[in-house]
């Protein structure tokens, strides 16, 4: 269940370099409305790549913990799906190109050497 920031902000008319309040009681630097606007949507935003990564962290441990455990079966059946969480992430800019290569190169080879039997 996610929560949504609750958002209510007052414009306060003052003295120039001198900080607003909103009615949360924390103080802004922002003082014109579109400076406001921008500050609310990078709240939201914010909150939502928090989940994003929480989201993808969650899939990142329990792939590696199927590994781990050495249930390939079980870690072969996520990993399109955390490929995919994966893409996804990097295609929004929460995780950079190349770190969404990472991941994927890694998950990839941990569940080929587990797969291989040891000699």
């Amino acid at each position: 269940m996610s929560r949504q920031p609750v958002l209510s902000y007052k414009i306060v008319a003052g003295p120039v370099g001198q900080a607003d309040q909103c009615s949360e009681g924390k103080t802004n630097v922002a003082s014109h409305e579109s400076a406001l606007k921008a500050h609310r949507q990078s709240v939201v935003r914010r909150e939502k790549n928090r989940q994003f990564r929480s989201k993808l962290r969650s899939a990142l441990k329990t792939i590696r913990a199927a590994v781990g455990a050495n249930e390939i079966e079980k870690a072969k059946g996520q990993l399109s799906e955390t490929s995919s969480l994966i893409d996804k992430m990097a295609t929004k800019g929460i995780i950079h190109d190349n770190a969404a290569a990472r991941y994927k190169s890694r998950i990839q080879l941990s569940l080929n050497k587990a797969s291989t039997p040891a000699a």
